[in-house]
């Protein structure tokens, strides 16, 4: 799945069987991955307890140093259970893996994405550049993918423009080669390009993609929260500065109900109060009670 093939997995998985899967704690951990990356987190830590009851001498096949380990990085790049518990699971991952795993990487994407969900784009810029340093664009596009991506929108926040969109259209160019344009892991990509466009003054093409971002987002139901809250939160601000006060209302009201159902998401709840107040200022109180 690190190459974009994530449904090939999900057949090889259906072929053996829970019974079988459930025998070999390597293949049970492969399992919940595949249930975290499509958006069901029950079964994901149904097959990682599953994982970590068995045993398994040496390396995985994945190159996970340890069923424990490879726990630690499913919850910490997830992220399913709040903020601060995947900052945990990926710095004890860290601990466990060698510096040079192949799991490093996505160890220091998820650090990387925490820090920009928590407002800390100069942190989350350091940690990005380090991912693209490690990453093998070839072997692991999607991770290369959405940190262009995410480093963009970094980028943006610091107020790097040329940077950011050298950043967005390359994790474009990415996408193209790879046929993942309509895979929902591409949003961030969007979203990105979005966010550049409206920052140089580009309103309505930036809305455009970021509505396309928001779309592969809901293609793909029950996917992994967070970069669905990062599209919502961009996305409102531009549709109501383009006159769709209703429209906006309705995406901080999605937010509120995803920000319910979240055991600690940081200070999005601050976010989205800010941003309510700040539309409030511009224009028309927004109403957007429980969704």
């Amino acid at each position: 799945f690190n190459i974009g093939r994530l449904g090939t997995v999900r057949e090889w998985l259906d072929e053996m069987g829970d019974e079988a899967i459930a025998a070999q704690p390597a293949a049970a951990l492969t399992a919940a991955w595949v249930a975290g990356l499509i958006g069901e987190p029950e079964a994901m830590e149904r097959w990682l307890a599953t994982a970590e009851l068995g045993t398994h001498d040496g390396p995985l096949p994945d190159g996970t140093v340890s069923l424990e380990s490879g726990a630690a990085i499913v919850r910490g790049v997830l992220g399913y259970s709040g903020l601060e518990v995947r900052r945990a699971n990926l710095a004890r991952a860290l601990d466990f893996e060698p510096s040079a795993s192949p799991w490093r990487p996505f160890l220091l994407w998820g650090l990387g994405h925490v820090a920009l969900l928590s407002a800390d784009p100069k942190r989350a810029r350091a940690l990005f550049r380090e991912v693209l340093r490690l990453a093998d664009e070839r072997r692991q596009a999607v991770l290369t993918i959405i940190a262009l991506a995410e480093l963009s929108l970094a980028e943006t926040n610091i107020g790097n423009a040329d940077a950011a969109t050298i950043h967005a259209r390359r994790a474009e160019m990415i996408v193209n080669e790879r046929g993942l344009t309509a895979d929902p892991r591409s949003a961030s990509v969007w979203l990105a390009l979005g966010s550049v466009l409206v920052a140089n003054g580009e309103l309505r093409a930036g809305h455009e993609a970021m509505e396309r971002a928001l779309r592969l987002r809901r293609g793909g139901p029950g996917l992994s929260p967070w970069p669905t809250l990062e599209v919502l939160l961009a996305l409102a601000p531009v549709r109501f500065t383009l006159g769709d006060a209703d429209g906006a209302a309705g995406l901080l009201a999605e937010v509120r109900a995803i920000l319910a159902d979240l055991p600690d998401a940081g200070n999005l709840g601050r976010r989205l109060e800010e941003i309510r107040r700040q539309l409030e200022v511009s224009g028309r109180e927004l109403a957007f009670g429980e969704a």
